[in-house]
Parts: C-alpha cells; sequence; structure tokens
C-alpha cells in the first residue's frame, strides 16, 4: 500500500532525492553524536586533571573556602593552557613560515593548496552531479555524484606539505580550547560543591536529649554526643 502511495505521488526522481535526503540526516545525526561523545570523553577527563591538581591542596586543608579554591584552580588552569597550547602554536608558526618562503619566492600567494591538496584522496565530483528541483528546493542532489580518483603530482609538493601542517595545528588547537573550557566549568561547579553546606536530612532535635515531660534539653546545659540520648530527669528525686 505505502509503495503504491509512492508510486501515484512521487516521481522516480522524486523518490531518489527523498532516500538521499534521509541518508544525508541519518549520517549528520551519527556525526553529531559521535562528537558529543567526543566532546564528552574529554571533560571527564579534563576533570580528572583538575581533582588531581586540587585534590592534595584541599585534602590538607590548604585551600579553604569557594574563593580561594576558584582562584587558584583558575591559575592552573591558566598556566596549563599556555603549556598546551604551545605545540599547536609551534606547528602553525612552522606552517606560516614555511607559506610565506615559499609564496615570497615563488610569488604564488593565491595558489590553490587546499585543491592540490586534495588530489591525495577520493572525492566527489559534485560539479559534475546530477542536480533538480524537489518539493519548491532548487538544485538538490538527485543521484551520487562520480568518484575522482587520487592523482597526486611531483609540483604539488608545497601542498602536500603545507595543508597537512595547517589541519594537525588547527584539530590540535580546538582540542586545546575545548579542554580548557572543560576545566573551567568543572572548577567552577566542584568548588562550590566541596565547600558546600547542606542540612538536608538533618534534624535539631535527633541529638538533643528531652525531660520526663518529653520537652529538650538545652544543649548548652548538657551536652549530647551524637548518636546518644539523653536520660530523663525525675522531678520527684528533687
Amino acid at each position: 500500500m505505502m509503495k503504491a502511495f509512492l508510486n501515484v505521488t512521487m516521481s522516480e526522481n522524486d523518490t531518489r532525492m527523498l532516500i538521499i535526503l534521509l541518508i544525508i540526516l541519518l549520517l549528520f545525526f551519527i556525526i553529531i553524536g559521535l562528537v558529543g561523545m567526543a566532546i564528552r570523553k574529554v571533560s571527564q577527563l579534563q576533570a580528572d586533571v583538575i581533582d588531581q591538581q586540587m585534590g592534595e591542596l584541599v585534602r590538607y586543608r590548604i585551600v579553604s573556602d569557594p574563593v580561594h579554591f576558584k582562584k587558584l584552580a583558575t591559575q592552573k588552569n591558566n598556566r596549563l593552557l599556555v603549556k598546551k597550547a604551545a605545540a599547536p602554536l609551534t606547528i602553525g608558526f612552522v606552517g606560516l613560515l614555511f607559506y610565506l618562503i615559499y609564496a615570497g619566492v615563488s610569488g604564488q600567494w593565491g595558489r590553490d593548496y587546499w585543491g592540490e591538496f586534495g588530489t591525495l584522496f577520493f572525492l566527489f565530483d559534485f560539479k559534475n552531479a546530477t542536480y533538480s528541483n524537489f518539493w519548491g528546493l532548487k538544485n538538490v542532489l538527485i543521484d551520487w555524484p562520480p568518484v575522482i580518483s587520487p592523482a597526486p603530482q611531483l609540483s604539488f609538493w608545497p601542498s602536500y606539505i603545507l595543508c597537512p601542517l595547517v589541519m594537525v595545528a588547527v584539530t590540535y588547537y580546538i582540542i586545546v580550547i575545548q579542554g580548557y573550557f572543560s576545566r573551567f566549568v568543572y572548577l567552577r561547579r566542584i568548588g562550590k560543591e566541596v565547600f558546600k553546606v547542606s542540612l538536608k536530612g538533618y534534624n535539631y532535635y535527633d541529638h538533643i536529649g528531652t525531660d520526663a515531660y518529653g520537652r529538650p534539653l538545652n544543649p548548652s546545659e548538657m551536652p549530647i554526643k551524637p548518636g546518644e540520648s539523653a536520660k530523663p530527669v525525675d522531678p520527684k528525686a528533687k
């Protein structure tokens, strides 16, 4: 029945486009899920870093309040950012220096470095793909585009050096920045929890004894250890 409905209301191209759109949508959600899992894993690892940096200081009472904790943890987090960001910044500087030297000598400032770098991989030829209109949408891909096979060339060697340097530097730096903000969020939250005072489940009268009439005794006059109750006072004894 569903097949008959599709045959009546949709053409073959429309059906093909719908399938492609569903596949693209599925891949999109899968990628988003994987990225979310990766961010969560990185956040957990960065939380462990703060625990290691601040654990001993809190345990031995060197840090005694949330303000001091936040200040000291932020300083450590900033130092860690500078330390970890040194590697991607160095790689990026090397890539920039290579570009300036090569482009300055050859005069090829506007060279298509990324296009030449793409010759190392299988690529979809979207320029020669088939497009059509679909439910009011223009230029929608209706078929898989042709695949371009790798075709590396020796003359493209500058692109094969420059592009990986840029990709590694940018990706590495994004990971470092994400770790920095993960630690920043965690230290603000854990700084409040470590010094949090909670009265949940506590009753003021639980550890206060009562007299023979059930009235609570004054704790200042008769201190009571936790878990113990005072013996009732017999008024006739006086």
